[in-house]
């Protein structure tokens, strides 16, 4: 993961998986560049998935909305 950009939140999600129909754990990170990246587990360095999340979904994903 990115040390060196600022992490607003965290956390474990249940995802379905697209061949199989089941649910299977991910890591997701938002960053405060925008980035919300996906990771397989929280142990993961490589993001498997990577989205660019507008500024006004950052504060709402955040609990920081002014």
């Amino acid at each position: 993961m990115a040390s060196s950009i600022n992490i607003l939140k965290a956390d474990s999600v249940l995802r379905l998986s697209t061949f199989l129909k089941r649910w299977k754990p991910a890591w997701l990170v938002l960053y405060g560049n925008g980035e919300l990246r996906y990771f397989e587990s929280k142990d993961d360095y490589v993001a498997k998935a990577t989205i660019n999340v507008p500024r006004i979904c950052r504060e709402i994903l955040s609990g920081h909305v002014s």
